[in-house]
């Protein structure tokens, strides 16, 4: 209980620090109104600032940390990955594209329950799929394509792949038996280079002539730092959670995390390109 109020205020202030900050930045850089989506690209970025990075509690074990204040930063940190999972999911179903281009018109909570179906209903097909498949090159090329696969689905409907993705692997861990332990091995062995595929595609997409990536990149690390402090504070005073000294420096200068990384390169390109 007292991990998840602390998270509520380490999530939630960095999101409005950032939100705000960031609205402001493109407000200006895209000519509001002539381009409203300004919102939907500062709720993306303050989602993912609000994230924690799961190598915060590694980074303090390291550092000697103890076995309790590693749990609690572990607790803290999941809780912020959810938190950011289920946001991401509300701005891809309520802060939709609009144009020609988009031909399904609904609304944001038939989206919303489209999104939570879609990742039920194929993660049951990958179930069944990767039952029937041994151990080696076959098994991990199946998972490889069942991203693939699922986030090319998602990302034709305009909807987040991430949070579909999200929705079908707690599908494949929660039914019972399958391979559960062959999937976490072929995700771990393809995490770091899914990774440098993000930031391949990140580089491509940015023009580093553009000065107002660099301006709005500042602008988000200094207010991401500038939220997680005021979190801090506002976490210590309200919950009286007494946060040990490496505690709050893990909450404060914990870095962002892949995820977060994953969420601006996608989710920025698959409505409208950030600056």
């Amino acid at each position: 209980a007292a991990s998840t109020r602390i998270s509520v205020f380490t999530a939630a202030v960095p999101f409005i620090s950032v939100l705000a900050a960031c609205s402001l930045m493109l407000v200006w850089a895209e000519h509001w109104p002539a381009n409203a989506i300004f919102f939907r690209d500062a709720m993306i970025l303050a989602t993912a600032g609000a994230m924690t990075a799961y190598s915060a509690p590694r980074l303090l074990e390291a550092r000697g940390a103890s076995g309790n204040t590693v749990d609690r930063i572990t607790s803290i940190v999941e809780l912020d990955q959810l938190a950011g999972v289920f946001g991401l999911m509300l701005v891809a179903a309520y802060f939709r594209p609009q144009g020609a281009l988009v031909s399904w018109q609904l609304p944001g909570t038939a989206w919303l329950f489209l999104t939570i179906g879609m990742g039920a209903t194929v993660g049951g097909v990958i179930y069944a799929a990767l039952s029937r498949v041994e151990g080696g090159p076959e098994f991990s090329l199946l998972v490889l394509g069942s991203i693939c696969f699922v986030s090319g689905m998602a990302s034709f409907l305009r909807l987040s792949p991430l949070v579909v993705c999200f929705i079908v692997g707690i599908i494949l861990v929660n039914l019972p038996g399958g391979p559960k332990d062959q999937i976490r091995e072929a995700l771990t062995r393809m995490e770091r280079p899914i990774y440098l595929l993000f930031l391949l595609v990140a580089g491509s997409l940015w023009d580093a002539r553009q000065w107002q990536g660099w301006v709005l990149m500042l602008l988000f690390v200094a207010t991401r730092l500038l939220g997680k402090w005021l979190g801090v504070v506002l976490a210590e005073r309200r919950t009286a959670a007494g946060l040990t000294q490496e505690e709050r420096r893990s909450l404060i200068f914990s870095p962002i995390g892949a995820l977060s990384i994953a969420i601006v390169v996608h989710e920025g390109a698959a409505g409208a390109p950030l600056l």
